[in-house]
């Protein structure tokens, strides 16, 4: 009678929460190193895991080109976790595409690992689930997307870089009445733009006039280039005409000076811009050119610049006058 109990008692355990548990860690808690070799064909090598009662999958891959893996649902169970880590150092990485139906992986984006990069992912019903991946290894790169909220980044701190885009925009005159200024542009003793105000129904307007002609007319400012400014330098010119026809060609030239250098220096070569008028009178043009020549310039330094519309041009076909509203800077700086 006490052996019969026993071995009843024994039964119901089995069939507890607890035990099946325990019988689940026995079974999936396995470890299943892959290999990948190379395959000699100079493309990424491909391999097909398999997951039945598997927990986790540490991968080798040998090819140069990389390794592309792939996963299959044959014998995963409903809420089995699969956590798969690239060991290898070199010489290739391990690519994971999302796979409708078989791998659902974040946002529907590829995932490529560096050595000890993971990816976890969890078997829902039919098919595989991204849980998580880790890239410490890596930089983020332009498909790993997230939102900060309510962040702070701290851009002094050591081994932090921000790389942002500014913009600036230099108005070409302002208007005291109908008296025209222009305060942050400086004029050539001969053949200068003109300041002018275009007084509208609701608005008075600054603008610089350069006039169509036999003379090549412009205009001078100056900015110090920020500290923390790297890269290229765009500039857009805002412009409009009175006639309805014609294109003008813009130019931009630029010099920079640094300390101890003469503030009278050659300009590098002109970029310029073609631009046509628009179809209907006095409406508003914008012409861009997204890398001004600006050879020698570095960062901290002064830099001048030279705006120019020249009628002699060929290209230039505008028989009126082109009047500039402004031009905005675009530039990078990396805090």
């Amino acid at each position: 009678m006490r052996l019969f109990l026993v071995i009843v008692v024994a039964l119901l355990y089995a069939g507890t929460a607890e035990a099946q548990l325990i019988n689940a860690k026995r079974l999936r808690f396995i470890a299943a190193p892959l290999t990948v070799a190379d395959n000699g064909g100079g493309t990424a090598a491909t391999a097909t895991l398999t997951v039945a009662e598997v927990s986790y999958i540490p991968i080798t891959c040998n090819d140069s080109n990389g390794c592309t893996i792939s996963l299959t649902d044959t014998g995963a169970r409903d809420g089995q976790v699969l956590v798969i880590v690239q060991v290898s150092a070199s010489p290739g990485l391990l690519t994971f595409n999302d796979s409708s139906g078989v791998l659902e992986l974040l946002n529907g984006t590829a995932y490529v690992t560096a050595q000890w990069e993971a990816l976890t992912i969890q078997y829902v019903t039919d098919r595989w689930v991204e849980v998580s991946r880790t890239q410490f290894a890596g930089a983020i790169t332009a498909a790993d997307v997230a939102t900060f909220t309510n962040k702070t980044y701290d851009a002094a701190g050591t081994g932090n870089t921000f790389t942002s885009t500014h913009t600036e925009w230099i108005p070409a005159a302002r208007c005291d009445n109908a008296t025209a200024t222009s305060p942050d542009w400086s004029f050539p003793t001969s053949n200068p733009a003109v300041p002018a105000c275009l007084t509208g129904s609701n608005t008075q307007l600054g603008v610089l006039d350069f006039a169509d002609g036999v003379t090549a007319l412009s205009a001078q400012f100056h900015r110090m280039l920020p500290a923390d400014w790297s890269g290229t330098i765009g500039i857009k010119f805002k412009w409009l005409t009175s006639a309805t026809s014609g294109a003008v060609v813009w130019q931009a030239a630029t010099i920079p000076v640094a300390d101890a250098e003469t503030a009278d220096p050659a300009f590098n070569a002109a970029s310029t811009v073609t631009d046509t008028a628009k179809g209907t009178t006095l409406q508003t043009n914008d012409a861009a050119i997204a890398s001004v020549t600006i050879t020698g310039a570095l960062a901290g330094e002064l830099l001048f610049w030279k705006i120019t519309r020249d009628p002699t041009t060929g290209a230039d076909t505008l028989a009126a006058t082109a009047r500039l509203l402004g031009v905005e800077l675009t530039f990078t700086r990396a805090q």
